[in-house]
Parts: C-alpha cells; structure tokens; sequence
C-alpha cells in the first residue's frame, strides 16, 4: 500500500496531534511506502517560512528524509487536467492544491491521507484515508 499525505495530516504530525507520529511509525512497520507529494512539500515549507518557524523547519525536514519523494511529471499534469475538466462539467468546484493532490494520487494510484475527506469525496476512484479518526 502507498500513502499520499496531503498537508494537513503532517500540521497535525508536526503540533503533535491526533497521535499522527504512531500512526506514520505503523506504516512504516508494515513496510507501506509514504510519499509526500511536491504540493503538499510546497505547502508545509512556505507555511514553515511565512511565520518564521525556525524550530518546526529541520523537524518537518527529519520527517521529508523518511518519505519517499513524489515528482509531477508530465501524465500527473494531463491526469489533473482531466480530472479539473471533469469536475467542471459536473459542477464540482476544487482548490488547485486538492485537484493537484487528487490528480497525484489517481495516476499513481495511492491513497491520500486527508482529514478534509469532504474536499475530495466526489471524485471517483480516489481512495481516501483520515487518520484523525
């Protein structure tokens, strides 16, 4: 099984919340592979940046070492431009980050790991995880 997290789950990693560190170690036991893909590094490292958080930083970058790294290529881009256009014509609205994390995920077929299940749960065929419950 390959996890995606999406931002929120590494907040929570990074305050100490929802025991997030336990459930990361458990997949990482099980031998799972967790990726961090780049809009969700985008989002915690210029969040990291905008409030000056020089403590939060090298603990954010620990974790990044114990993640595999997910690139966009060039079908990550053409999946998410399909799926923006799908959403569209259903009348379905999305930030870029989560079309961006959605689209991700789909072509290479992780599960995300989001508390924001409800940003995501029209799309079809995207496996979604909370692991806050």
């Amino acid at each position: 099984m390959t996890y995606a997290l999406d931002s929120n789950s590494i907040s929570y990693w990074l305050n100490n919340r929802y025991n997030l560190e336990k459930k990361l170690e458990r997949e990482f036991d099980r031998e799972n592979t967790v990726v961090i893909p780049p809009i969700t590094y985008y989002e915690i490292i210029r969040g990291l940046y905008a409030v000056n958080s020089k403590n939060k930083l090298p603990h954010f970058e620990s974790l990044c070492v114990r993640l595999a790294r997910g690139d966009m290529m060039k079908a990550d881009w053409v999946r998410t431009a399909k799926l923006y256009v799908q959403c569209r014509r259903s009348g379905q609205t999305m930030a870029e980050s989560d079309l961006l994390q959605a689209g991700f995920c789909l072509q290479h077929g992780y599960t995300l790991v989001t508390h924001n299940t409800r940003h995501f749960d029209h799309i079809p065929d995207l496996p979604l995880e909370d692991w806050v419950q």
